[in-house]
């Protein structure tokens, strides 16, 4: 019980940071840096979502390379799932901006 805990406690906290990080990259004090905060989103946030996933999960998970490397795209794939089924962004949107 302790793992699956754990687990979905390395899954929700990312998707949670992930849904931050697009309300704080929507706000208009960006709208003069367009460039910048384009690179920062699409670039380092599903990097820094990815991060957090690994640094979150158990040990024993986090060492394994097939888990360090494909796990971290189901966070970004909810996300995005997520992000088209509340109407967030239309789908050609997450077409583009899907990694």
């Amino acid at each position: 019980m302790k793992n699956f805990r754990s687990s979905l406690y390395s899954f929700a906290v990312p998707l949670i940071y992930a849904f931050a990080l697009r309300a704080f990259f929507l706000d208009d004090l960006f709208s003069v840096a367009v460039g910048i905060v384009s690179f920062a989103f699409i670039i380092l946030g599903p990097m820094s979502i990815g991060a957090l996933v690994i640094a979150l999960s158990p040990e024993n998970r986090a060492t394994n390379f097939v888990y360090a490397v494909f796990i971290p795209w189901i966070v970004i794939i909810v996300f995005l799932g997520l992000t088209f089924l509340l109407k967030f962004e239309g789908a050609i949107c997450l077409a583009m901006a899907a990694p």
